[in-house]
C-alpha cells in the first residue's frame, strides 16, 4: 500500500500538522477522491472525518458500501491554509502521490468527488470548471470507469441538490453491481 512519510515539494508541507494518506481497504475496487483534508483530517491524520465525511458516509451506507469495500483519499494530502483551493502548482506536486496510489490499488472505478479531483485527475489546470456539467455521468478512462460527482461539502452548502447527490450514489452502485459484484 503505498503511503507518504514525507514530502516538501510545496509550501503546504510547512503549515500542515501532518500527511493525510488514504483510508481503507488497499485492494478496494472502487476509490473515492476528495479535494484535500480539512482542519479535523490535519488533525487525525485521517481523509473525510470531518463535516464532508460524515456526509459521506451517509450516503456510502445508504448504498451499502462499508469501509472493508472501499478507499477514499484525496488529490491534495496536505491541508491548504484556511480550507482555499489547492493551487495549480499543489496540484502538480502532489499529482504523482496520486498515481502511485491509485496504481497501488487498481480500482476498477474511481469516483472524483468536487471539481478539484476532477481537474486534478485529468490534469485540466484552468479555471473555471464547472462539475455540474458532468456530475451523475461516467467515462471508461485508461482502463477504469470514472464516476463524477459532487463534494459533499457541495451538499452541505447547497442541500437542493441532496437528492442527485443520492441518485448519483445509486447510478455508482449500480456500476459497481454491473462490474464487480451482481450480488450487491
Amino acid at each position: 500500500m503505498y503511503k507518504i512519510t514525507n514530502c516538501i515539494k510545496c509550501d503546504l508541507a510547512f503549515s500542515r500538522k501532518q500527511i493525510v494518506n488514504g483510508f481503507g481497504n488497499p485492494f478496494a475496487s472502487i476509490v473515492f477522491i476528495g479535494e484535500a483534508p480539512g482542519a479535523t483530517e490535519n488533525r487525525y491524520g485521517t481523509p473525510f472525518i470531518g463535516k464532508s465525511g460524515k456526509l459521506l458516509r451517509v450516503f456510502l451506507k445508504n448504498v451499502g458500501f462499508t469501509s472493508n469495500l472501499i478507499y477514499i483519499t484525496n488529490v491534495i494530502k496536505c491541508k491548504p491554509p484556511q480550507n482555499r483551493t489547492p493551487s495549480t502548482i499543489e496540484l502538480c506536486n502532489c499529482k504523482p502521490h496520486l498515481i502511485a496510489e491509485l496504481n497501488s490499488i487498481n480500482p476498477a472505478i474511481v469516483v472524483l468527488l468536487g471539481a478539484t479531483a476532477i481537474r486534478s485527475y485529468f490534469d485540466i489546470y484552468e479555471l473555471p470548471f464547472f462539475v455540474s456539467k458532468l456530475a451523475g455521468k461516467f467515462i471508461y478512462h485508461q482502463g477504469r470507469i470514472v464516476f463524477f460527482t459532487y463534494h459533499p461539502s457541495h451538499i452541505l452548502q447547497n442541500p437542493d441538490k441532496t437528492l442527485d447527490y443520492y441518485r448519483h450514489f445509486d447510478k455508482i452502485k449500480w456500476i459497481y453491481k454491473q462490474l464487480i459484484n451482481p450480488l450487491f
